[in-house]
């Protein structure tokens, strides 16, 4: 394979996949709602599709790492760009973790009578007391 298939090769539209990072962000920030079971679910499937995404740009860019042949100029851009990637997604995940965390958290309050931890929690989430 010629050294300029195999930059195009593992080129993507990296303005593109930024752009829907941000609009995944923000269509899952604004879809998790629901009962508090519902809000776990939800963010467990965020966490699941970010994951899935983490996994192919990591994989990338350990591909490009490995790969000696490729022009050293093109090697870097290419790394550059998916560590941007991979900047901004790691972030991304810790919230979505902490979200579910807390929510996973809330449900335990509430299920055991913990209602100071839980009005604690519905405020730190921003909901309303005993509304979800």
């Amino acid at each position: 394979m010629s050294q300029l298939a195999a930059v195009q090769g593992l080129t993507i539209d990296f303005e593109q996949y930024h752009t829907n990072l941000v609009a995944d962000l923000q269509r899952w920030d604004n879809a998790i709602d629901g009962t508090i079971a519902n809000r776990v679910f939800q963010t467990f499937c965020a966490l699941n599709r970010l994951h899935l995404k983490i996994v192919f740009i990591e994989r990338r860019k350990a591909l490009i790492e490995r790969m000696s042949s490729l022009p050293a100029d093109a090697r870097a851009e290419l790394l550059s760009e998916y560590e941007r990637l991979l900047a901004l997604m790691y972030p991304m995940r810790q919230w979505y973790e902490a979200i579910r965390d807390d929510y996973r958290d809330l449900q335990t309050a509430r299920s055991s009578g913990d209602l100071e931890t839980a009005r604690e929690l519905e405020e730190e989430l921003d909901l309303e007391p005993g509304h979800v």
